[in-house]
């Protein structure tokens, strides 16, 4: 008759010891391996320098034809008159002629103070 036998593993507290070191040595290649690794993508010295394509400057748009009405200069905006008019009053000393032209905007009202007649812009 055939005596059968068992092979049996032990690990020994040695070698188990051992084997946790080594994991742990594996682990922490892996990390240093990827974490420099991506450093590498982070410094704008190695990575390669793209062309600057730079497109030519459009041409600028020509101006709107000159309305009928003649155009001028908006020289401030206040939410007094009183406000308003001591600003004309400041400008009236620099010899420069403005006028008062109230705007309502819903339960607002501005008062802008706007100078000039021109013909065109």
């Amino acid at each position: 008759m055939t005596k059968h036998t068992m092979i049996t593993f032990r690990l020994h507290r040695s070698g188990l010891v051992l084997l946790v070191l080594c994991c742990l040595l594996v682990a922490v290649l892996l990390f240093a391996a990827g974490w420099l690794g991506g450093m590498q993508y982070a410094r704008p010295s190695v990575r390669p320098a793209l062309p600057i394509v730079t497109k030519p400057a459009a041409p600028l748009p020509a101006p709107p034809p000159p309305a009928s009405d003649p155009l001028a200069l908006r020289l401030g905006s206040f939410l007094s008159e009183a406000e308003a008019t001591a600003f004309v009053q400041s400008l009236a000393a620099r010899k420069i002629d403005a006028a008062i032209i109230p705007m309502s905007s819903g339960s607002a009202t501005v008062y802008t103070v706007r100078s000039g007649r021109y013909p065109t812009h």
